[in-house]
């Protein structure tokens, strides 16, 4: 019986609103947008397994030329000849791929190569005498072999459609007898059955150790104290949209807050009200974002916002409706507590190609300081900002 695993939205920046976590089934289907991952990483995956295999199968249909051999001492060479033609396309399938093909083309390459493999073995078999009665050892290696070709389980079943049917065709075809044809549905019914336990085995394992992944990445970018990105996930999404705004030409704009006098109120009231002042302000910014902005943990007491698509006027406009709405909010714990928030807005004014991201934060930081130097809690900009603009006028 499957453990259930409990996983928070790792497959996110940011944490869900509701704070529940996600419980399911590790050899069940994941979420969508996850799912979509975890096949991608398989495609990719299947990919490099259809590049080795094919030399190791190829390999194989010919070196089980020598129980054909044993088999039928006559008939063996015309059997070699369709196990020899097998293992030329599979090899042809390879070059082929590996020069044109893609990780999403991965599977669809791997069922040609499945039924290319069983067609071989198949043809091989109706050239020998009594061979679908005594050489089916190597058939239903093939079938069982499958498994490791296949993306989960129903991916299996469907790769097997195709050359079980053609063996269905060759073996009524080639033997009469109800016993050779009982005989053989009864062992290509266990491999199939045994094939299918080692892909469902493939898959939970390929699952779990996916969310292992997914689980050891997600917290190596979170923030433990806040639940939101810490300083290594904010550079290594903000480089993708820092390239992206240059393309576009859209602007990007930066917030960078720091809590006013965080030192005085850990040494007044104790590091522990520092900690839950950090998470309340991070829930309360976090609830007055867009889904495209992404909040993260600077260092400390500092916060970074980073804004897509936004312009300067409309990032400091955001920037005095956070700073009003935290100094007028209280911790439910400890009323007595009131801090406010100084920020620094930095801004592509010229485009995302006209600077870098750490000049753009470095700008932000300078801004960020003359804010503190000008008394705290307030806004301060690195550019010129119109005070009669409607964006800024309707925050203050």
């Amino acid at each position: 019986m499957a453990v259930p695993i409990r996983l928070q939205r790792v497959w996110s920046l940011r944490p869900s609103r509701d704070g529940k976590d996600l419980i399911f089934l590790p050899d069940r289907a994941f979420p969508p947008d996850l799912e979509a991952v975890f096949r991608a990483q398989r495609c990719e995956a299947l990919a490099r397994v259809n590049a080795v295999s094919a030399w190791r199968v190829a390999i194989g249909l010919l070196l089980f030329a020598t129980w054909d051999a044993y088999l039928d001492p006559d008939r063996w060479k015309a059997a070699f000849e369709w196990r020899a033609l097998g293992a030329l396309a599979l090899l042809g399938l390879a070059w082929l791929h590996e020069r044109h093909g893609t990780p999403a083309r991965a599977p669809l390459m791997a069922k040609i190569g499945f039924a290319i493999a069983v067609a071989s073995v198949a043809l091989a078999l109706t050239e020998l005498s009594g061979g679908f009665l005594f050489g089916l050892a190597g058939l239903g290696a093939v079938l069982c072999a499958g498994a490791c070709a296949a993306l989960d389980r129903r991916d299996y079943l469907w790769l097997n459609l195709l050359p079980v049917t053609i063996v269905l065709g060759m073996l009524l075809q080639k033997d009469g007898e109800s016993f050779v044809v009982v005989n053989a549905l009864c062992a290509l019914t266990i491999c199939l059955f045994v094939g299918f336990l080692l892909a469902r085995v493939s898959e939970t394992s390929n699952r779990r150790a996916f969310l292992l992944e997914q689980a050891l990445s997600h917290e190596a970018r979170t923030d433990p104290l806040t639940g939101v990105a810490n300083r290594r996930a904010l550079e290594e999404h903000a480089e993708r949209v820092f390239k992206a705004a240059a393309r576009s030409g859209e602007p990007l704009s930066v917030l960078l807050l720091d809590v006013d006098h965080f030192k005085l109120i850990n040494d007044t009231h104790g590091h522990p009200v520092g900690d839950t002042l950090i998470r309340a302000m991070a829930a309360a910014l976090r609830d007055s974002l867009r889904g495209s902005d992404l909040l993260g943990r600077w260092g400390g007491e500092e916060f970074l916002i980073l804004l897509p698509a936004t312009s300067g006027t409309e990032a400091v406009a955001l920037a005095e409706r956070l700073r009003a709405r935290l100094a007028a909010s209280r911790l439910a714990d400890t009323p007595e507590v009131h801090a406010t928030v100084s920020l620094g807005v930095a801004c592509t004014q010229g485009g995302a190609t006209q600077t870098t991201w750490p000049d753009l934060v470095q700008r932000a930081d300078a801004a960020l300081y003359r804010a503190k130097a000008a008394g705290r809690n307030r806004v301060a900009t690195d550019f010129p900002i119109h005070e009669s603009s409607h964006l800024i006028r309707d925050a203050l």
